[in-house]
């Protein structure tokens, strides 16, 4: 028993010491730690952080026009006189026959040119069971000589918050339109894109997320900038419902819903901040070019 006795004591002497010895070490390698640097790092990488979302936020409307320097008069009343109030109420506004039967063909023209040159891309933002369009973003530079068709479409849409603005229909925010819109496309197969809303909203019960709510905050700049969705279809004008492709617009106070073909030269319009919409699987290739009407920098 004396001999357990002190094998046990030896065993519980080593561990003693071995305990002090890590206790040690730990005491060292944390007196080691510059922790004023490693503050500092902080900082500047949560600065850094903040300044990449506030570049990335501002930068799709930094060479936005205001609505007055983009004037065009082919638009000049072609829009219903209470659009914006309509807009208000979560109604789709539609305006058919915005274009010609030969403006419609040159812009499809223009369209089958773009695809012959892989313009089209599969969209950056491209999710599983959320979205399947091909896209290209244009500037009205690149649709210039010979694709006249395209570029008339893109002035047509760009004179929509001059036109509203005109007639004293939006008496908010200045309004500014980028200069580059979203061609977008859907092939055939079963294209879609599920239900959304093209503006977010930001509520301030998300600032509980503290720093990760500024950084989304400031990355959604222009998001939350935009107040009117603004859409003109290149297809077929008599295109068949069961081609399918409609817009769907959820009603804003029920749980309805207005599918909308996207007959070629048809315009449409929504409040982006509320309409929640989606595009139903196609069956037939859809083509739709759409700008963002967004508030004044």
């Amino acid at each position: 028993m004396r001999r357990l006795s002190r094998v046990l004591r030896a065993d519980a002497g080593r561990r003693t010491a071995e305990m002090a010895s890590r206790a040690a070490t730990k005491s060292r390698v944390k007196s080691r730690v510059n922790w004023p640097l490693v503050a500092g790092l902080a900082f500047v990488g949560y600065g850094s952080a903040m300044v990449h979302a506030w570049d990335a936020g501002r930068t799709p409307l930094l060479d936005a026009t205001p609505c007055e320097e983009a004037v065009y008069d082919a638009i000049e009343g072609k829009l219903p006189a209470d659009a914006v109030q309509r807009m208000k109420q979560g109604e789709v506004v539609v305006v058919d026959n915005v274009l010609s039967p030969t403006e419609l063909k040159q812009a499809q023209r223009d369209i089958a040119q773009m695809d012959r040159e892989r313009r089209f891309q599969p969209n950056t933002h491209h999710v599983p069971g959320i979205r399947t369009d091909e896209i290209c973003y244009i500037r009205e530079s690149d649709v210039s000589g010979p694709k006249t068709g395209l570029r008339h479409v893109q002035r047509l849409i760009r004179g929509v918050p001059y036109e509203l603005t005109r007639t004293g229909q939006w008496q908010e925010e200045p309004l500014v339109i980028a200069p580059w819109m979203q061609l977008a496309r859907y092939e055939k197969d079963g294209g879609f894109y599920g239900p959304h809303t093209d503006a977010i909203e930001f509520l301030p019960v998300y600032w509980i997320a503290g720093p990760i709510a500024l950084y989304s905050w400031l990355k959604s700049y222009a998001f939350r900038r935009r107040r009117i969705t603004s859409i003109i279809y290149l297809n077929d004008p008599n295109w068949p419902e069961e081609s399918g492709g409609a817009l769907r617009a959820h009603h804003v106070n029920d749980d309805g819903y207005t599918d909308l073909l996207p007959k070629g030269g048809r315009l449409i319009m929504f409040d982006s901040r509320i309409v929640k919409h989606e595009v139903r699987p196609c069956h037939q290739a859809r083509s739709a070019l759409t700008a963002w009407i967004c508030a004044d920098l």
